[in-house]
Parts: C-alpha cells; sequence; structure tokens
C-alpha cells in the first residue's frame, strides 16, 4: 500500500515526498520562502500522516523522509506553536519512531525540541515526567534539550537548573518509581553534571541511595562525583539554517540507512532458512515414521527392538532414528 498525499495548500511541499537525504538547497528555499503561517500548515499535515499511518501497511522501498523534513523545517521557523504535535511525534511506538525516522531520532530531535520548545518549558516538564510515553528514551532526549538550552543561550542557565531541580526532586518524591523513570531521572543527573551544578549533588545523592540512578550511564556515586563536569554531552552545535545541516546530502546517514535495511534483510533471511530446515526436518520425519507404520501393518515382522536397526533405511538404531520420537 502507498502512503496517500493529504491536501496541502503549497503544492511545492509535496516534493519532500520525493527525496530522501539527498534533497537539495534548490527544492528547500522556495519552501521556506513560503507564507509562515500555511506553511506551517502544510509541514503539520505532513507530520500528523506519519502519526497516523500504519506502517505495517507500507512498502520497504517507500522513502519515508517527509516527516523528517518536515520536523527540521518546523524547527526553522522557529515553530512554538508546533511544540504539541513535536511531543506527539515522541509519543509514537518505539518500532513506528525507528521506521520514520531511525538513528535521527536520537541525533537530531534535539534541536527540533529547541526551536519549538525554548519558551515552553511548562509542557517539556510535563512530557518528562509522563509515564504512558510508550519509548522512555524520549523523555530523556527531551531532558537533554534543557541542558543544550544552557549550553547555547547562558543567560538562561538559572531558569532552566531550576526546572531541572524541580525534576530531581519529582524523581525522588514519587511513590511509585516504575523501570520506565530511570531513562529521564538518570539523564537529570546526567545533565547536572555536565552543567556541573554541585547544589544539587545532596539531591542526586539521594537518589542514588534510592536506587533510581541507571548506573551504567556514568557509574555510581563514587564514579559520579569522580567524573562530576566532565562533559560527555557538551555543547552541540546548532544549525543556523536548514540547508547547513544538508550540506553532506546526507551521505553518511543514507548509507546508514542502507545498511541498516541490508543487515535486516539478512536476517530476516537466514530466519527463513532456519524455518525451512526445520519445516524440512519435519516433513522428514513424518515420512519415516509413515513408512514404519506401513511396514508393520504389511507384518513385516515382529516388534522392532530399540536397538535394531531402524526399518527406514537411515543406517541407525531404531531407539536413535524414528523411535527416539515413539
Amino acid at each position: 500500500m502507498s502512503i496517500t498525499r493529504p491536501t496541502l495548500q503549497h503544492p511545492e511541499v509535496y516534493a519532500l515526498f520525493e527525496y530522501g537525504l539527498d534533497i537539495p538547497d534548490s527544492v528547500l528555499e522556495p519552501i521556506l520562502a513560503l507564507p509562515r503561517h500555511s506553511l506551517r500548515a502544510d509541514l503539520e499535515a505532513l507530520i500528523r500522516l506519519s502519526i497516523h499511518t500504519d506502517i505495517e501497511t507500507l512498502e520497504e522501498s517507500e522513502a519515508p523522509w517527509f516527516p523528517f523534513h518536515a520536523l527540521l523545517l518546523l524547527a526553522e521557523l522557529r515553530a512554538e506553536e508546533s511544540l504539541p504535535l513535536v511531543l506527539e511525534v515522541l509519543r509514537m511506538p518505539g518500532d513506528t519512531l525507528d521506521y520514520w525516522f531511525g538513528d535521527m531520532v536520537l541525533e537530531e530531535f534535539w534541536g527540533v525540541i529547541i526551536w519549538c520548545g525554548q519558551h515552553q518549558i511548562p509542557m517539556l516538564m510535563e512530557f518528562i515526567k509522563d509515564t504512558s510515553v510508550p519509548d522512555p528514551f524520549m523523555r530523556s532526549l527531551a531532558v537533554t534539550s534543557l541542558g543544550q538550552l544552557v549550553f547555547h543561550f547562558p543567560e538562561r542557565r538559572d531558569e532552566i537548573l531550576k526546572s531541572l531541580g524541580e525534576l530531581l526532586a519529582h524523581f525522588n518524591e514519587i511513590e511509585t518509581f516504575e523501570e520506565p523513570d530511570y531513562y529521564p531521572a538518570t539523564e537529570v543527573i546526567n545533565t547536572l553534571a555536565d552543567l556541573e551544578a554541585r547544589e544539587f549533588l545532596p539531591a542526586v545523592q539521594e537518589l542514588y541511595e534510592k536506587e533510581r540512578v541507571d548506573e551504567f550511564v556514568r557509574g555510581d556515586w563514587e564514579e559520579y562525583l569522580k567524573e562530576f563536569g566532565d562533559k560527555y554531552d557538551s555543547k552541540r552545535p546548532l544549525w543556523s539554517r536548514y540547508q547547513e545541516w544538508l550540506n553532506t546530502r546526507g551521505v553518511s546517514w543514507q548509507k546508514m540507512w542502507e545498511d541498516s535495511l541490508r543487515i535486516s534483510k539478512e536476517a530476516e533471511q537466514i530466519r527463513l532458512e532456519k524455518a525451512e530446515k526445520e519445516k524440512a526436518r519435519l516433513l522428514k520425519l513424518e515420512i519415516e515414521r509413515a513408512l514404519l507404520l506401513k511396514h508393520q501393518q504389511a507384518g513385516g515382522g515382529s516388534k522392532i527392538g530399540r536397538n535394531d536397526p531402524c526399518p527406514c533405511g537411515s543406517g541407525k538404531k531404531y531407539k536413535k532414528c524414528c523411535g527416539a520420537n515413539l
């Protein structure tokens, strides 16, 4: 089944269906020059299409990059009105996110969140606390975005640290700390370490003592203190324009995507081959049983002993051949 394209106000936007990661500036520039309000509506229509499309009905050959381009274009427009829709994307089930965005969701979405949510911190906070988000790592991604806001806008440090402190208190105080909470809670303390926010160390230690930290990320409490301030995810470069990010025409990402598809197909082929071998083995066993039954019904002699040669002609003892499963 092919994707049914929505009705758009600007025909130029349909070009996003025609390209993968190799979309040229000559296509993007006319799109970005369109009236902001109606362009935003068209881009949101593409994103909603990806949210409501059943990926099981799509063909593997379809290039699913239009929602990714639509999101980055919304970020370029600084479309803060679109943050609820951006967060709706992050509420997609993990397999759906992977289909539409692959590893891009990890590498680029923090920038989308920043540009669409830099002045909507309360909404981001509610998303981070929301245990109903199917993929808890998306909640962590929102925490990462808060840290990046500080790196890129140092004047907002106190404001963002206050929000991170509120999150730290939340994960310390909630009565029912569920497994999905480990991801955002751990990213909160990770971000505070990146920002060298020492005033929060007592609350971080409390979170460790309550065993609410994934120690694979930054180690135990002693290791956390030792590496405090080592910036694992320090300032990442923000693109000033969407076109700059695409200067390489997405060559490396396209190769990664193709390699991922190839590995997936190879794994499926191995699975099918194993299934066929098992099917053939079971069929052979049924045939051998049928031959044995026919031999016995035809008066082929007395009852076969367990150590007698198997009548199927395999050369094995009966107990190690057809008699093994009887």
